[in-house]
């Protein structure tokens, strides 16, 4: 089983208002475009910005269905800064930032400076 890499999809609206697009995505959309052989080792799925976001829902819980999000295979070792869903016990990381840095180190790709 491949990790997951839920991201929105752009172009959404909020409550009317819009056309907007998430910048957490766009962060890691850019590290994608950056290191395109991830694609094929990542399980990416784009997803639009109403909730419930199912998908995610059912990984994760109810309580955890933002976006960006990194959803590990059961039984893969998760690095210390993850989280762990209490509703389904799967690990994951929901931030941009810990993403692209978990997937550079991972990967042993290009990583963001500073």
């Amino acid at each position: 089983m491949r990790p997951k890499l839920f991201l929105l999809n752009p172009g959404f609206t909020d409550d009317g208002r819009g056309p907007y697009f998430c910048p957490d995505t766009a962060y890691v959309e850019g590290f994608l475009a950056y290191v395109p052989e991830l694609v094929n080792v990542l399980d990416i799925r784009r997803i639009p910005f109403d909730k419930p976001r199912m998908e995610v829902i059912e990984l994760l819980g109810k309580p955890n269905q933002g976006c960006p999000v990194y959803v590990f295979p059961e039984g893969e070792e998760a690095p210390p800064d993850a989280e762990m869903s209490p509703v389904t016990g799967r690990m994951f990381i929901s931030d941009s930032r810990h993403i692209v840095s978990y997937l550079s180190r991972r990967h042993k790709t290009v990583k963001p400076h500073g």
